[in-house]
């Protein structure tokens, strides 16, 4: 039997613990930007599971409707998706370079 020393156990069970929270966060967070998004929470799941931080962002910020039978302006849309791309960016969801990507593609539909 191999003789592993107690700090290493220690290392990898805090490094398992914080990876499970991380992975908690994440995909509470997707089902919550889906939901409100009026998306489905379980796809959304899949999502996180599955194509990461970019696939997240680049499915659940579309443009949507403001829920009142009217459309919003382009340029509200807009502001919307920018700060929900920042909530997503300081939430650690996504990483600065996806962040600044997805930024500069809504900008570019102006």
């Amino acid at each position: 039997m191999v003789n592993v020393p107690a700090a290493v156990v220690v290392v990898v069970a805090v490094v398992l613990v914080v990876g499970l929270f991380v992975l908690i966060v994440r995909l509470a967070a997707a089902r919550d930007l889906a939901a409100r998004r009026g998306h489905e929470p379980g796809e959304a799941a899949a999502v996180t599971l599955l194509g990461g931080g970019a696939g997240l962002a680049a499915t659940y910020l579309k443009p949507r409707g403001d829920g009142h039978g009217g459309e919003p302006s382009a340029s509200t849309l807009r502001a919307e998706r920018l700060e929900e791309l920042e909530s997503l960016r300081q939430r650690h969801l996504i990483t600065d370079e996806e962040a600044a990507a997805r930024r500069a593609e809504i900008i570019a539909e102006l």
